[in-house]
């Protein structure tokens, strides 16, 4: 109870002084799905709606989700070859090109994806933006090669001013792509009568590789073999005559 001339015990009253809420968003777009070893674009969306955005500086990365493998099998773009004429000879399975086996192998990988600006270039930081005026657009276009068959999460976190002098704010955006092999190439080697009575091959004896390029990336993704050689160690011993 109060007596007369007692006053109640009051707190203070506290006031905090807060930016508010941002309004500028952050958008990733991105082809579905990522392709095992491919370069794949990104773009990185950026709207200030009623902001403006001063000192903007973005920030992106790119991580699996979880622990992957990537696969030795090439991933070219390629499309499915069908031989003509193939001597009736006994077929051996050849994993003399690197990349091309007859059954996937796999490799534990603990490489992040490789995040490269527009050029190509390794990104080494954040990227710093131009002043925005309010109700503008930016965007950012990045790289990411994904070397591991998983899921890749890309991240972006963007910090600015509203107005000069104003609290910093920031803003985050991320998404997650699945990442599929593009194609399998698989090289066999085609024996005539003499190798195959022998049951190998002599040095620096002829002998007909057969190679087949297979694509195994899911609809809608489409692929068109441009050229097909040698990988750089196979030809280089082929040339020594160790193959």
């Amino acid at each position: 109870d109060l007596q007369l001339g007692e006053q109640p015990h009051a707190e203070q009253p506290q006031l905090r002084v807060s930016a508010p809420p941002p309004t500028v968003t952050i958008d990733l777009r991105h082809p579905q799905p990522f392709l095992l070893n491919e370069l794949v674009p990104v773009r990185v969306l950026i709207n200030t709606n009623s902001d403006a955005c001063i000192n903007g500086s973005l920030e992106v990365g790119a991580t699996f989700s979880g622990e992957g493998s990537a696969s030795l099998e090439a991933n070219s773009a390629g499309r499915q070859m069908t031989p003509e004429g193939q001597p009736s000879a006994r077929q051996f399975e050849s994993a003399a090109c690197a990349g091309a086996s007859a059954s996937p192998s796999t490799l534990n990988v603990t490489a992040k994806p490789q995040l490269l600006d527009a050029d190509g270039e390794q990104l080494s930081g954040p990227l710093q933006l131009p002043t925005l005026q309010s109700n503008a657009s930016h965007e950012v276009w990045l790289l990411v090669k994904p070397n591991s068959e998983n899921t890749v999460e890309i991240s972006a976190a963007l910090e600015y001013a509203a107005s000069e002098g104003a609290i910093p704010q920031a803003v985050t955006a991320t998404t997650q792509v699945e990442v599929k092999p593009a194609l399998v190439l698989r090289s066999t080697f085609l024996m005539n009568a003499e190798q195959m009575q022998r049951q190998a091959l002599s040095r620096l004896m002829p002998a007909r590789l057969l190679v087949q390029a297979q694509c195994v990336a899911p609809p809608p993704v489409r692929l068109r073999l441009h050229s097909l050689r040698l990988s750089p160690n196979y030809a280089a011993a082929n040339a020594a005559g160790v193959a």
